[in-house]
């Protein structure tokens, strides 16, 4: 079955060459070079004001609890969802390769449909814009070597995605945003009244790369799309502060009381590639354990200050998760995010772990409006 110049644009599967020529154009950037800035593909939005809220990393753990971690907090993403967590870790973790995908189901739909059709036959190529007009796409990839114990954090983080939304079904255009990630964090924590406060800090700093490109039906038949083409257009670096607080009082079925005031001095890209607010987040868990089971049920409110959405859509800003370990080997995970179901799993074999995640962004103004299904892939190699 032929693969189009489309498909190649759009598809997870981007060839070697394209990827290679991604991560080059990543590095003349300074974005460190990250392994990980790789895989770039597309993201086709409902509309050029559907967006999710802003952030930096999502955690494949977290997101199959529900996005409900600030009184979690227990493994090395801490860093981003609370530092204070970081105060009781057990154990040492280093973990100097790893790799993560993410993309949605339409997307995988677009490209079987792409597939079948010729790259240079344009009312072929028009007609599978046409069929997927309004739905929602990404594929992203990244990596997060890093190193915890109690009381410290280190990670890198380099992740690359692509957006776009199709506009007009008479002669569909496709717009693409292109962004690259890249940076550090550094987080400290320590713990006080007898063990049951713990306080922490991240600082972290991050440069960001991206464009933005359009093209028609037209030009992606001739072969003349190419969304990476001017990764390098626009480049801006910036930092933030994290604060988070927890409280783990000695009752009956472990709760922990947790707030985490994440992004403090925003960090601030600029117009053409967007900034990432501060927010404020409150969190709940307990976290009980009967013989080789250990429980955790969590719920977050996040944003409540409403830094990043100013609207009263309190569904979007609610977060429930639960979890189910099993020792160290097997989890599995249920979450409500946004309005939407969430599921996860972990299979730890000490030298390989996998961490799997579905979960749903809303793209819409308010919970339940317009989600877009994902799934996260996370191999772990010790």
């Amino acid at each position: 079955m032929p693969h189009t110049h489309t498909a190649r644009i759009l598809s997870p599967l981007t060839p070697m060459a394209r990827t290679i020529r991604g991560i080059r154009t990543i590095r003349r950037t300074g974005l460190l070079g990250l392994v990980g800035l790789v895989g770039l593909s597309a993201l086709i939005a409902t509309s050029a004001a559907a967006e999710p809220l802003p952030g930096i990393y999502q955690g494949t753990r977290p997101m199959g609890m529900g996005g409900a971690f600030t009184a979690v907090a227990d493994d090395y993403n801490a860093m981003v969802y609370n530092p204070a967590g970081l105060a009781w870790l057990d154990g040492f973790n280093l973990d100097p390769l790893n790799a993560e995908v993410q993309l949605s189901t339409d997307a995988l739909d677009l490209q079987k449909d792409l597939d079948g059709v010729n790259s240079t036959d344009l009312v072929a190529v028009t007609d599978v814009l046409r069929l997927h007009m309004g739905e929602q796409f990404r594929v992203s990839a990244g990596s997060f070597p890093h190193v915890v114990f109690r009381g410290f954090g280190f990670g890198v983080l380099g992740q690359a995605s692509v957006q776009g939304v199709v506009h007009s079904s008479v002669n569909p255009r496709v717009d693409v945003r292109t962004q690259a990630d890249a940076g550090g964090m550094l987080s400290f924590a320590h713990s006080y009244g007898g063990g049951r406060v713990a306080a922490g800090l991240t600082a972290k700093y991050f440069r960001r790369a991206g464009s933005f490109s359009s093209g028609t039906a037209v030009d992606i038949a001739a072969g003349t799309f190419d969304p990476l083409a001017s990764v390098k257009d626009s480049v801006k670096s910036d930092g933030a502060l994290d604060l988070g607080v927890m409280y783990r009082p000695e009752l009956p079925l472990k709760p922990t009381f947790a707030v985490a005031a994440l992004n403090l001095g925003d960090l601030n890209y600029g117009p053409a590639l967007g900034s990432v607010p501060y927010q404020v987040n409150l969190g709940l868990a307990f976290q009980p354990q009967v013989g080789p089971l250990h429980f955790v049920v969590a719920a977050d409110v996040q944003d409540v200050t409403k830094n990043l959405s100013d609207d009263g859509d309190w569904v979007r800003r609610t977060h429930l998760g639960a979890e189910t370990r099993l020792w160290r080997v097997l989890a599995v995970r249920a979450g409500y995010g946004q309005g939407y179901m969430t599921a996860g799993a972990t299979l730890n074999l000490w030298v390989v772990r996998l961490d799997v995640a579905t979960y749903t962004e809303e793209m819409g103004a308010y919970g339940g409006q317009n989600g877009d299904r994902r799934y996260i892939a996370r191999l772990n190699f010790f």
